[in-house]
């Protein structure tokens, strides 16, 4: 595999005149009549213009997938670059030489999920760790849903129940106290109340050391998908500055923007737990890809659906049927909902399916207090405003792409 990035300094002109960047990437690839491109994402970014004046944009990531030689790729390149001369916007193009079928072999993403393991979150983890796109390097506990001694139970209960053909590197959740936990929802242990036997573990490294660590492993090669509160990452932040520079892209399970929130009326369950430390995060320079209630609260399985999922005979089915009848009951009792949303799902699949969720960059903040407000995700909308977008926020999901992913992941499940 050979990836390429594109960084140059006048794309904001050329978007300026009008140029139409997709237009310039299929001019470049047109002569090969076995090209095929893959949209990865689209996200909207300001770009400075020449003048000083601020325009915005489309940024691209794709992946060009071809027959032929190294060569190619350099004059595949070579055109979009001279068609798209300068850029303020870094576009990355993956070009991987394709097998018979057109598709080639595409190295897994590897990824480290930080988990406070509910009924939706053992839905996420059961993915990630069965979907052979995904290399699953890390998974760590936090508190949130439950406890941190539960979740780190609870991170090993899974590695146990679904048997991953790889095993990920794990930790203990750090010691912390919130005002709320998930267990109204989930169950006393996060898992519908069913109360896992599980191994005693030897004295495990907490998930902040860990996560600084394999972020130092594969430097530049991690996604990290934070599933709960993002108190962790922060803390690794103040362990290790740098792994703001190494990771690949981070990717948030938390706030709400334009629908009420459900841990108070602006706030989002995961961001109210700690609204310092996703404030800390959203300013790290690391323009994380927030997924929101907004388009979280849509994946809702029926409980015809989660009763009869796609493969009875797998033992990973067999386990997430056991936990979601607590949560079925818990949710039509509490919000009225018939079925269950799989939140935590949506920051799996902004990874395994990319392009699924629709992103806007816009300048945010986290508020870290405030009677009403607290863990309110405050979003910049001005059109002149003299702050940078510092973060990717989740607008629309191909909800029914997601559930065809989910079904297929699972009825291949072991």
């Amino acid at each position: 595999m050979t990836v390429v990035g594109l960084n140059s300094n006048a794309f904001a002109k050329s978007a300026a005149n009008g140029l139409n960047f997709t237009l310039a990437i299929r001019r470049a690839t047109a002569q090969f009549s076995s090209t095929h491109l893959r949209w990865l994402s689209r996200s909207c970014t300001a770009a400075s213009i020449a003048s000083g004046s601020r325009a915005f944009c489309h940024s691209y990531s794709f992946m060009v997938i071809f027959p032929s030689e190294p060569e190619a790729s350099a004059t595949i390149l070579a055109r979009i670059v001279a068609d798209a001369s300068g850029s303020d916007v870094v576009t990355f193009c993956v070009i991987i030489p394709a097998d018979s079928e057109g598709l080639g072999h595409i190295m897994p993403k590897k990824v480290i999920l930080i988990a406070d393991p509910g009924i939706d979150t053992s839905f996420a983890i059961a993915l990630a760790l069965h979907d052979p796109s995904l290399d699953v390097i890390g998974l760590l506990p936090c508190a949130g849903n439950i406890s941190a001694d539960v979740a780190t139970s609870n991170i090993h209960i899974l590695i146990d129940r679904l048997d991953p053909v790889k095993w990920p590197r794990t930790a203990a959740a750090i010691s912390v106290e919130y005002d709320l936990d998930g267990t109204e929802l989930h169950g006393p242990d996060g898992l519908g109340g069913n109360n896992f036997l599980c191994a005693q573990r030897h004295q495990h490294l907490p998930a902040d050391k860990v996560l600084v660590e394999l972020v130092r492993e594969h430097p530049r090669q991690v996604t990290v998908i934070c599933l709960g509160p993002v108190t962790t990452f922060a803390r690794a932040l103040d362990r290790d500055p740098e792994i703001a520079g190494l990771i690949e892209k981070l990717v948030m399970v938390g706030g709400t923007w334009k629908v009420p929130g459900n841990a108070g009326p602006m706030a989002e369950f995961h961001f109210y737990l700690d609204p310092e430390s996703a404030s800390r995060v959203i300013h790290a320079n690391i323009t994380p890809m927030i997924v929101p209630l907004d388009v979280t609260r849509r994946l809702v399985l029926s409980p015809t659906e989660l009763f009869e999922l796609p493969n009875p005979e797998s033992k990973t089915c067999q386990f997430l049927r056991k936990i979601v009848p607590f949560g079925l009951r818990a949710s039509m009792n509490n919000y009225g909902v018939e079925g269950f949303q799989l939140k935590d799902v949506l920051g799996v699949a902004a990874v395994a399916l990319p392009g699924c969720i629709t992103f806007e960059t816009h300048p945010a903040d986290v508020e870290a207090s405030g009677a009403l407000t607290r863990g309110m995700l405050v979003v910049d909308t001005r059109k002149q405003r003299g702050e940078w977008p510092n973060v990717q926020i989740g607008v629309e999901a191909a909800i029914g792409e997601i559930r065809q992913y989910v079904m297929r992941i699972l009825k291949a499940a072991p």
